[in-house]
C-alpha cells in the first residue's frame, strides 16, 4: 500500500527486533506473533485514525473488523488475523497458566510441550507446532505486505536505525528514497516511534 511507504524505515527496524534469535520462539514478540498483529492495527490507526472514527478504538479485534469494513484490509486478511490473534492469545494464556509466570516463550522440554499441545486440543507437539508455524507464517506475510517491504527489497538504506542519525540526515535519506513529503514523513516517523506500543516492542 503506497500510503504506508513512509513507514518503511521504522518497519525495517522493528523487523530486526522481531527476528532476533532469542525471540524466534516468543509468540508475542517473535515473527508472526501477537505484536505484529497489533502493529498492523496501530499503523492504520496512525495513518487513518485521525479522520476515521471507526479506527479510534483500543481493541485490536474491533480495529481489524473495521479495517475490513473500510476495505483497508481484505476480508481474507481480516479473517486470518482475527483467528490468528485468538489462537496466539489462547496459547499465551496456556503457557502462562502452566508455568505460573508472565512469559511468552514456547516450552523447550518434551513434557511441557506435550502438555501445551494437549491443552490446545492437539494430539501431540508436532501437530500443534505445525499449526502454530502455519499461523505465524500467514501473519508475518500480511505484516510484510501491509508495509510493502519484503526481505528481498530490504537494503542498507531501509534498515538504517533511526537512533543512529540525526533528523536532518534522516530527512535527506527520505528525500533520496523518493518521499514526496519528506518533512511530513519525518514527523510521522517520529510520532510513531514514540508511541507506547512501539516502545514496548523491545521489552
Amino acid at each position: 500500500m503506497a500510503r504506508f511507504e513512509e513507514l518503511r524505515l521504522l518497519k525495517a527496524q522493528i523487523t530486526q527486533e522481531l527476528q532476533r534469535k532469542d525471540r524466534l520462539d516468543n509468540i508475542k514478540l517473535g515473527p508472526g506473533g501477537i505484536r505484529e498483529i497489533e502493529f498492523i492495527g496501530q499503523a492504520f490507526q496512525l495513518i487513518r485514525g485521525g479522520k476515521e472514527k471507526r479506527l479510534q478504538h483500543r481493541s485490536i479485534l474491533t480495529i481489524l473488523s473495521n479495517l475490513g469494513e473500510l476495505n483497508l484490509l481484505s476480508a481474507t486478511d481480516v479473517k486470518q488475523l482475527t483467528e490468528a490473534y485468538g489462537f496466539l492469545r489462547r496459547a499465551e494464556n496456556h503457557i502462562q497458566q502452566y508455568q505460573d509466570k508472565q512469559t511468552h516463550d514456547l516450552p523447550n522440554t518434551d513434557a511441557t510441550r506435550h502438555v501445551l499441545a494437549l491443552s490446545m486440543g492437539y494430539e501431540d507437539w508436532q501437530a500443534f507446532s505445525s499449526t502454530l508455524e502455519h499461523i505465524r507464517r500467514h501473519v508475518h506475510s500480511i505484516f510484510a505486505d501491509v508495509f510493502s517491504l519484503t526481505p528481498e527489497s530490504s537494503s542498507d538504506e531501509t534498515s538504517v536505525r533511526l537512533e543512529a542519525i540525526g533528523e536532518g540526515e534522516l530527512g535527506e535519506k527520505l528525500q533520496a528514497l523518493g518521499f514526496a513529503h519528506a518533512e511530513a514523513s519525518l514527523g510521522l516517523l517520529n510520532a510513531f516511534k514514540q508511541s507506547p506500543k512501539i516502545k514496548r516492542f523491545k521489552h
